[in-house]
């Protein structure tokens, strides 16, 4: 069945990527899904069949149960078993490179406000680096919801960012 969660735009990754970027996500997440899908199945089904072949290895006493209880039961359930611990690897795998990635981010944006003197724009970000201006926009925008950046607009309209640890300081004349 279809879930909600499933969609690629729920996929955190994949706003503001490439395409080609996108498209190998959403093999990979897809990939993953149906595998704890089947892994679920698996498990469930190799459970079912160890119960009914034990029951009729309890009522009947042939031994020949217990092997069709292994083959049929056991390897399916075991397989099923390690499909969604290796799913939930995967899971684990993908929060830890999207914290790298934010970490990664964030320090392309502090790097270029301390090389623009502390003030920036979306397009500047993406200009100088690998950013899309989405993306460059969303991470400002992130900066200043926590308060490490002022928003202003300047004379001409324009939206920009200061950081105020990286303004230049004139020198002081006494």
């Amino acid at each position: 069945p279809y879930c909600q969660n499933d969609s690629p735009a729920s996929i955190p990754i994949l706003r503001g990527s490439s395409r080609g970027l996108q498209r190998w996500q959403i093999r990979k997440y897809l990939t993953r899904v149906t595998s704890k899908r089947t892994g679920i199945a698996e498990l469930f089904s190799g459970l079912g069949a160890i119960v009914l072949l034990g029951a009729l290895y309890a009522f009947t006493g042939s031994r020949v149960f217990i092997f069709f209880g292994v083959i049929v039961g056991v390897l399916p359930a075991i397989r099923g078993l390690s499909k969604l611990l290796q799913a939930r690897v995967g899971s684990q795998e993908r929060k830890e490179l999207e914290s790298a990635r934010s970490e990664s981010r964030e320090r392309i944006v502090l790097r270029l406000a301390k090389a623009e003197s502390g003030r920036l724009t979306p397009a500047v970000v993406a200009v100088n680096s690998e950013l899309t201006l989405d993306d460059a926009e969303a991470q400002l925008r992130e900066f200043a919801d926590k308060g490490y950046t002022e928003l202003n607009v300047t004379e001409d309209g324009r939206i920009e960012y200061v950081f105020p640890e990286f303004l230049r300081q004139e020198p002081r004349l006494e």
